[in-house]
């Protein structure tokens, strides 16, 4: 291979590498996670387990931040906000982590 063709065929690879990078980047306007992870703990309090910011049809802004979170009590809470408006799309409560554990549900 040439030397020019090289130079081409790297500077190909880049570009696409660089595109592919830009075009997965949220759009600008969101709320900051830690102004959100702020919301969260005043209205759920507990320990966070995990933030995901996914490309989702659920909120206005097609970005939602999902939130799980342990509660005292041992419940996880996982909350689903609009990442532009932090309006909470959706709550789900799930069963104690520890009744889980032990193969029980926690509502027996």
């Amino acid at each position: 291979m040439t030397g020019p063709l090289r130079l081409l065929t790297l500077f190909s690879a880049l570009f696409a590498a660089a595109y592919a990078w830009a075009d997965s980047l949220p759009p600008a306007g969101l709320v900051p996670m830690d102004r959100m992870l702020e919301r969260v703990a005043k209205d759920y309090p507990g320990r966070v387990l995990k933030v995901e910011l996914e490309d989702e049809d659920d909120g206005p802004s097609g970005w939602v931040y999902e939130v799980k979170i342990l509660r005292e009590d041992g419940r996880v809470v996982e909350v689903e906000l609009d990442a532009k408006s932090l309006d909470v799309i959706e709550v789900e409560e799930g069963h104690d982590w520890l009744d889980r554990l032990r193969g029980r549900r926690g509502d027996d």
